[in-house]
């Protein structure tokens, strides 16, 4: 590696081709860049520095005079923006001349005779803008690009601020930058991550994308490129982050912290991936599965329908189990995937509505496919048979709330007070029950054409007083917000809180929904009007939410006694016991035998302080720094010896449990007892 201080101007003149590798993120600088980057050579012109340093630009050598930009990109590429502003201005002043120098100092290489000879070739996602920037017909722009935005936005400012062009090339050959020459030996992508880059941060997608393509052939970067990372992008909408992640805890079966992300997903490559395409396959195909659900475009309209009331829940902790299952099925069935919507979310809705909590849904779907998948095989039933069975046994935080809780909690939750998309969810639901064409709610009250309102209204007047009798504040506090006192209608501002008899007649003149039938019928709105409406829309949501039907009972028998996840409690060693996986300091983690659980509870101790960990196995004799057969690795020269008991492991933790200060109930195990396994 060969590291030289350089005048950017000199950097870019005579004949050089630098070109921005496939794996580069796209051209990303906002305005705000922009403006900083413009506002600094003003500075340098009114200040009159001798030079000022601009940051790194890490670039490795191709065949003849290609250079292969590493770092810096982005820098180099919003340059080459304000030259060809400075060069289009330049040629509207008649400053000819000075014209031509800055095209062929700094934009082409002049005596090349290439059909492109621009000295910047950036990825093919941003080129066509970039050279579209050179045509005389400004109607052949890419005016959609952020290219074109920041090449407008020089130009513009350039103009309105009268500034000397002249003065203004004189100001960038000011820039300074340390230029980094990568030779063959070096490794690209430990010098990439290691920079401390003064531009925009790196999304986790964008440093996976460098990781997976940077060190690979030209072809197999092209390659890889288009055949996978472009098709992830485009079914992502160029934000692949959270598609990759929810790839990543499927299969690493641990909730992941965005800090963590890209460490955890180089750490599972190394370990688990054997063949890297294979891995782009797999994520392209989850990608797919990725677009169809957020896009609805499946080619049953019930699915589509199922799923934009499910994403109107604003919990998105189902998506990896559906992706999962919608990459891993052979043969997909829309019907049964519709079933299996519906029951996710039947279970999502009870569970909202009876305020049972929602910190243990990321730890529910973490496993979910995988113990449904497990009963399936087990047991000869359908896909969506044993997620039935599976989501049955759930207790706790993790229930599926039965019929009289959900009953009750309709009864008693103040409805009107839920977010307006899960409110929504709730009477388009009804309404579609009553009337399968009747408009699409969901958007409606989205745009504010619909609206969920009040019949008895939030503040009473004289005549609501009277009709409510003397119970009234009672009546009116208690029941406000309640389902039987909410409807949906068009007319917010008309109902406002007028008589109940002005209100039915507004409904009926606008046109009632089915919703509002009931309402219609009535010729007060009391108390007794409110409950009986109240039970009729419960019922209707009972019906619609219902509690899935299990066709074959034995299946709680076998997963009642499968996965119980406990709090540690010291001198406990788990005998008869089968693992299924561990909670720590880092997270639930599927691990199917005693030594991974055991090994990965001492990497996490290790790794939350070293000094501690490496004080106690120096007096350990469960320990060596020496490999011998049988032995089992935890870090670099630190190896656990054979034939440790489970008593003995657990003895060991619950020591350095005490030594780390830890209680032992911060570490829980999941277990199935071995004798009552099927």
């Amino acid at each position: 590696m060969d590291g030289k201080k350089w005048n950017l101007t000199e950097y870019l003149n005579g004949d050089k081709k630098f070109i921005i590798p496939v794996y580069q993120r796209n051209y990303d600088w906002k305005q705000k860049n922009c403006q900083k980057l413009l506002e600094d050579l003003i500075k340098i012109q009114s200040a009159q520095f001798e030079s000022y340093f601009i940051g790194s630009l890490v670039s490795k050598r191709g065949v003849h005079t290609e250079n292969y930009i590493i770092d810096g990109q982005q820098r180099l590429t919003t340059l080459s923006l304000i030259f060809i502003a400075i060069y289009k201005i330049a040629l509207e002043q008649q400053k000819i001349r000075f014209a031509d120098k800055i095209y062929n100092q700094y934009l082409v290489n002049q005596y090349s005779e290439e059909e492109n000879n621009k000295k910047l070739h950036p990825i093919k996602r941003d080129n066509k803008a970039f050279l579209s920037l050179f045509s005389e017909d400004e109607d052949d722009y890419i005016k959609t690009s952020n290219i074109f935005i920041n090449f407008q936005y020089f130009y513009d400012e350039i103009k309105k601020r009268e500034l000397d062009i002249e003065n203004l090339e004189f100001a960038i050959k000011k820039l300074i930058i340390i230029w980094i020459d990568l030779q063959p030996e070096d490794d690209e992508q430990l010098i990439f991550e290691s920079l401390n880059s003064t531009g925009l941060d790196l999304s986790n997608a964008d440093k996976i994308r460098n990781f997976l393509l940077m060190n690979e052939k030209e072809e197999n970067q092209q390659r890889y490129f288009e055949t996978y990372w472009e098709k992830i992008e485009e079914n992502t909408d160029n934000k692949p982050s959270t598609l990759i992640k929810y790839y990543l805890q499927h299969n690493r079966r641990k909730n992941i912290s965005d800090e963590a992300f890209y460490e955890n997903f180089k750490d599972y490559f190394n370990k688990k991936v054997e063949n890297k395409e294979q891995l782009l396959i797999e994520i392209k195909e989850w990608s797919k599965a990725y677009s169809k659900i957020r896009n609805r475009s499946f080619h049953s309209e019930q699915l589509n329908y199922r799923l934009k009331r499910l994403s109107f829940l604003e919990n998105t902790t189902y998506e990896p189990f559906l992706i999962a299952y919608i990459s891993e099925s052979k043969e997909l069935s829309e019907i049964e995937l519709s079933q299996i919507v519906a029951i996710i979310e039947t279970y999502l809705v009870r569970r909202y509505i009876s305020e049972v909590a929602t910190n243990a849904l990321n730890k529910v779907f973490l496993t979910l496919y995988s113990d449904t998948m497990k009963l399936m095989e087990r047991k000869s039933v359908s896909f969506s048979q044993a997620l039935v069975a599976v989501l049955l046994m759930k207790s706790g935080s993790a229930r599926f709330p039965k019929d009289d809780e959900f009953i009750q909690s309709i009864g008693t939750r103040e409805i009107y007070k839920l977010k307006t998309k899960s409110r929504a969810v709730l009477f388009e639901a009804i309404q579609n029950e009553l009337t399968p064409e009747s408009p699409d709610i969901l958007e409606k009250i989205i745009e504010k054409s619909y609206s969920i309102e009040h019949i008895m209204p939030q503040t009473l007047n004289n005549e609501w007083i009277q009709m409510l009798g003397d119970n009234y504040k009672e009546v009116h506090d208690s029941m406000k917000h309640r389902l039987g006192n909410l409807t949906v209608t068009a007319l917010n501002s008309e109902l406002s809180n007028r008589k109940f008899s002005d209100k039915v007649q507004i409904i009926q003149e606008k046109g009632a929904l089915k919703i509002n039938e009931f309402i219609l019928q009535q010729s007060k709105w009391t108390e007794n009007e409110i409950l009986e409406n109240q039970k009729r829309l419960s019922k209707i949501l009972l019906s619609i939410f219902s509690f899935p039907v299990l066709e074959d009972s034995s299946l709680l028998i076998l997963d009642k006694i499968t996965e119980t996840l406990v709090e540690h409690e010291k001198g406990q060693s788990y005998t008869n016991k089968k693992p299924i996986g561990y909670e720590f300091l880092e997270g639930y983690k599927e691990e199917g035998n005693w030594i991974d659980i055991f090994i990965g509870i001492l990497t996490e101790l290790f790794e939350y302080n070293p000094l501690i960990f490496n004080k106690f196995v120096e007096n350990s004799s469960w320990f060596s720094n020496k490999s011998n057969d049988g032995y089992t690795e935890i870090k670099p020269n630190l190896y656990l010896v054979r034939g440790i008991s489970n008593m003995n492991k657990f003895s060991l933790i619950d020591r350095m449990l005490d030594l780390y200060e830890i209680q032992s109930e911060k570490l829980k195990i999941k277990t199935r007892d071995i004798e009552k396994e099927i």
